[in-house]
C-alpha cells in the first residue's frame, strides 16, 4: 500500500479518529450533527431495510429514531468487532461506490461524513439512488471542507487533539477530504433534482454558504 493510503488507514482503523473527533467541542458538535440527521424521524416510521454506508467504527447506530426489521453497517475497512461502538449491529464489508443490493431493494441510506472520502462521488450517489426504493429516504452528512467555519473548527478542535497522537492532521486531510464540498453539493442536487430533497445547514439553518456552516445535512426522498 502506498504511503497515503497506509496513513489514512492506520489514522480510522486505530482508533485515534474517534478519539480525535468524539471529544471535547468537536464530540459535542458532532453528537449534535448526528442528532440533526434523525430530527424528521420518529419512532412511528418504520425502514425495513436500513444500511449505514460508511459506517466506521458504528457511532450512528444509536442516535436513530425510527424502527426497522435489519440494521446493516457498511464500510470498505472492517474495524474490527472490539473497536465498534456498537457490536450488535451486523457488519457488512463493502465499498460505498459499489454496494451489493439490488436496484429498489432498500428502505434507508444513512452516509454520514462519506462524500468527501470516495473516489466518484456520481457513481456513489447514482448507485445509492437506485438502491432505494420508490418512496425511500437517503440522509447525508456532508461536512463543509473546505470551508471557513470548518476549517476554523478544525485547527482549534481536532487538529491539535491529533497533533498530540502523532497524526499529521494536514496531510492526513489533504488525503481523505479529495472531493470539495461545492462539488459535492452540485453533485448530490443533480443526481436527485426529480427527487424531494431538502438542506440544512449547521449552525446556520438557513444558509446555503459553506463557509459559514460546519455541515449539511440532506434528507432526500426518493419520488421518481
Amino acid at each position: 500500500m502506498e504511503l497515503g493510503g497506509h496513513l489514512c488507514a492506520s489514522y480510522y482503523e486505530s482508533g485515534n479518529y474517534d478519539a480525535v473527533l468524539y471529544s471535547g467541542a468537536s464530540g459535542l458538535v458532532m453528537s449534535r450533527i448526528h442528532k440533526l440527521m434523525e430530527e424528521p424521524f420518529t419512532k412511528d416510521n418504520h425502514f425495513p431495510l436500513t444500511v449505514e454506508v460508511g459506517a466506521g467504527s458504528g457511532g450512528h447506530v444509536r442516535h436513530v429514531r425510527h424502527s426497522y426489521d435489519q440494521y446493516l453497517m457498511t464500510d470498505i475497512r472492517d474495524y474490527g468487532r472490539e473497536s465498534r461502538a456498537d457490536t450488535k449491529t451486523p457488519f457488512l464489508l463493502a465499498n460505498a461506490e459499489v454496494l451489493p443490493f439490488a436496484n429498489g431493494s432498500i428502505d434507508r441510506i444513512i452516509s454520514t461524513c462519506l462524500l468527501h472520502h470516495v473516489t466518484n462521488p456520481l457513481a456513489a450517489l447514482s448507485q445509492w439512488r437506485n438502491a432505494l426504493r420508490l418512496g425511500g429516504s437517503l440522509t447525508i452528512f456532508l461536512s463543509c471542507d473546505p470551508g471557513f467555519i470548518w476549517r476554523l473548527g478544525r485547527r482549534v478542535g481536532p487538529r491539535r487533539r491529533a497533533l498530540k497522537h502523532g497524526v499529521d492532521y494536514d496531510f492526513l486531510m489533504a488525503l481523505a477530504h479529495r472531493n470539495h464540498v461545492g462539488s459535492l453539493m452540485a453533485i448530490v442536487e443533480t443526481i436527485f433534482k426529480h427527487d424531494r430533497v431538502r438542506r440544512m445547514g449547521f449552525p446556520v439553518p438557513v444558509l446555503r454558504s459553506w463557509n459559514f456552516n460546519i455541515a449539511f445535512v440532506y434528507q432526500i426522498t426518493k419520488a421518481s
